[in-house]
């Protein structure tokens, strides 16, 4: 509340005094400053054990005095006259906020109170979350001309960028729906159906391109059409899978009921694992900043390689999303020896994969990508070619990225798989203002590579010192 009563008015109102075009500059100041407000519980602790020693953190603030009921219904009345007469824009902000607070306190709208904190919050968050997803298409669509121009993106290329990605943000709720789907049976240990409607859509993609593309002629529109459509099939399976075959899972009313500690829980690793995923976003986003200064020719040929990237990773993807099963389960069995030796398997599955990659690379890169791109341009199919054969080797390292990563999420950590992405993000910004400039597509090539060996270093530093396994090694040994 004080955070949210305070922090947010003063950026709002500067904001407003200041700027030169506070129209415009007014929601991304306010969006930027509630997001950093709403970050605070994971950037918080870190640097707080930082700068402390542990002695210092187990010293409890006593409460001087009693705060009695008056004070309690006073205060958020008081506060809301204050601000709202300080910063009248705040209103709808501190009126929610503090009349929450003065339900819960007054004690006369028991009733009221808990319906705003059981089913009016149940009702409220679908609602969001259904808003949110259709503003987060519509901005999609609107502002993806504006996007790419930020990202530098050439003028003969940017008609056929904006027409793919409004089709494919058109259809970004299929990937939402097959995320939460694969999740629910993920959890209860079935990590093959995902896998199996994963690979149904890849290749449902490579030949709905095939036949879009070549057959039909519809060029950009008919990729990104193939994509969504894929995408589609992938959650039509997942979903009448989970209708038939384990009813367990489909939720029912009661299922529906407020749990303040379920809903912590999920939220905290929602966050870790959102901002994760946003930083990594972030960092590709860089990264295609510094491609697209390398001309067409090498962006299409990138474009083919990623897709065949994206392909080819799968079983590296697949093997570290059941390893993050595996963990979660015997964690909660409390077979910490199990979880050694199942991620020992895993990162020797990623070995193997790594061996039998680059040798199919090696052996018809060029082809694959002409397949792909549809091009018989040099720079297309020898930048392309070069990528997946460079990168092919070092999809050991990346499958002990990934493996140890959702590995260390399964044990809890929040905070730790969070570090590797920004070491992620910290690396593309770094190659893309020094290296590619100087060394063109062979720095975009190495780029990934280089920044995955870092971030395997820190996770698997991480893993072997996180309590849990730490602490099982100690007993192992003494036994």
């Amino acid at each position: 509340g004080i955070i949210g009563g305070a922090d947010g008015p003063t950026a709002i109102l500067t904001a407003s005094k200041l700027a030169t075009n506070p129209v415009n500059l007014l929601p991304a100041i306010a969006i930027a400053a509630y997001s950093y407000m709403a970050l605070i519980p994971l950037i918080q602790p870190p640097i707080m054990k930082l700068l402390t020693t542990k002695e210092m953190r187990k010293v409890k603030m006593t409460q001087l005095r009693p705060v009695s009921k008056t004070e309690k219904i006073i205060f958020p009345v008081l506060v809301t006259i204050f601000v709202i007469l300080l910063v009248p824009d705040t209103a709808p902000l501190i009126g929610m906020l503090m009349l929450g607070n003065l339900f819960r306190e007054c004690g006369v709208c028991d009733r009221l109170s808990d319906t705003a904190q059981n089913a009016l919050m149940n009702i409220v968050t679908i609602a969001l979350g259904l808003a949110a997803g259709a503003v987060l298409t519509v901005v999609g669509v609107a502002f993806t001309p504006q996007i790419l121009r930020w990202m530098g993106t050439p003028d003969n290329v940017i008609g056929n960028s904006i027409l793919y990605f409004r089709i494919y943000f058109m259809g970004s709720i299929a990937v939402v729906l097959y995320n939460v789907g694969a999740s629910i049976l993920q959890s209860v240990g079935d990590s093959r159906s995902p896998m199996k409607y994963l690979i149904t859509a890849s290749l449902t993609n490579i030949v709905l391109d095939l036949l879009f593309v070549v057959t039909f002629q519809r060029g950009v529109a008919g990729a990104a059409e193939a994509t969504v459509i894929a995408q589609a099939v992938s959650v039509v399976l997942c979903i009448f899978y989970i209708l038939k075959k384990t009813e367990i899972l489909v939720p029912r009313r009661e299922h529906f009921a407020y749990d303040r500690g379920l809903v912590k829980e999920l939220v905290g690793q929602g966050l870790s694992m959102g901002l994760m995923s946003s930083i990594v976003s972030a960092g590709s986003v860089i990264l295609q900043y510094g491609i697209n200064g390398l001309g067409t020719l090498v962006i299409a040929g990138h474009t083919a390689a990623r897709k065949l990237f994206t392909f080819t990773d799968m079983p590296v993807i697949a093997m570290a999303t059941a390893g993050s099963t595996f963990v979660s389960q015997n964690r909660g069995a409390d077979k910490p020896e199990r979880i050694r030796r199942g991620m020992r398997q895993i990162w020797l599955f990623g070995l193997g994969t790594a061996v039998v990659m680059t040798a199919l690379m090696w052996l018809g890169a060029d082809v694959l990508v002409r397949l792909v791109s549809g091009s018989s341009e040099p720079v297309v199919l020898e930048n392309g070619a070069r990528y997946l054969c460079w990168t092919a080797p070092f999809y050991s390292v990346l499958g002990v990225l990934l493996a140890t990563r959702y590995a260390l999420q399964s044990l809890g950590q929040k905070i730790l798989p969070l570090i590797s992405s920004g070491i992620e993000l910290v690396g593309k910004i770094i190659f893309m203002l020094v290296f590619i400039p100087r060394f063109g597509y062979d720095a975009v090539i190495l780029c990934e590579p280089v920044i995955w060996c870092f971030m395997c270093a820190q996770l698997l530093w991480s893993y072997w010192h996180d309590p849990y396994i730490k602490g099982s090694q100690a007993k192992a040994k003494k036994n």
